[in-house]
């Protein structure tokens, strides 16, 4: 539930509504996404999912090519009801976010190396704060500039959109913890607004 007051979500939605519009992107976000961004402004921030739209406006013709290195690339849900959808993830922003990156580092290869060597070069030390810096560095530093180099830093949640023969149109912000049908549900009331469009999972 929103602890934002009703006058300081109407500013962030003003606020978030010029953005799109000077950069011609107003008229393909449904107004569920920019409701959406103007609740969360303030607790997950709208100007990731801002700068999220811009770069699949820029990057979408050319099937995300050359997308820049950090955020995961954007993709297609594969599974009923939400296939033939695209989904693509913030960057990550909250410590939420920065924690669910390092736990799934964690579980990598590389670093099960890195953490076996640390070990062994330090055996029989006693853990002291230059250690324990080395090994922050190995687990924190390194872990997110491999996520990033890999274009596999993810946040908890999804800008869904959808490529038309109007172009991509953005629908709506989904949650990993949410269920399909309740994402799907919310994507047809954002697909409502756009009757002259055929979207490819209606």
């Amino acid at each position: 539930m929103s602890m934002r007051s009703p006058e300081s979500t109407e500013k962030a939605k003003r606020y978030i509504c010029e953005q799109l519009r000077s950069h011609g992107v107003e008229m393909f976000c449904s107004p569920i996404l920019i409701d959406q961004m103007a609740e969360q402004s303030q607790t997950v921030g709208s100007f990731a999912t801002i700068d999220l739209i811009f770069l699949i406006k820029a990057h979408s013709e050319t099937n995300f090519a050359n997308w820049p290195k950090g955020p995961k690339k954007p993709d297609q849900f594969r599974r009923h009801p939400l296939n033939g959808l695209w989904k693509a993830h913030t960057v990550p922003l909250s410590l939420g976010d920065f924690a669910r990156n390092l736990f799934n580092e964690i579980g990598q290869k590389w670093f099960e190396n890195k953490l076996n060597r640390f070990f062994a070069d330090h055996n029989g030390e006693t853990m002291n704060e230059h250690l324990a810096r080395k090994l922050a560095h190995l687990a924190v530093i390194q872990g997110l500039t491999n996520r990033g180099k890999r274009n596999n830093l993810t946040s908890g949640h999804w800008l869904i959109f959808s490529e038309t023969s109007c172009g991509v149109i953005f629908l709506c912000i989904a949650h990993h913890n949410e269920d399909d049908s309740q994402i799907f549900d919310r994507v047809n009331e954002a697909a409502a607004v756009f009757p002259n469009i055929e979207f490819s999972f209606s």
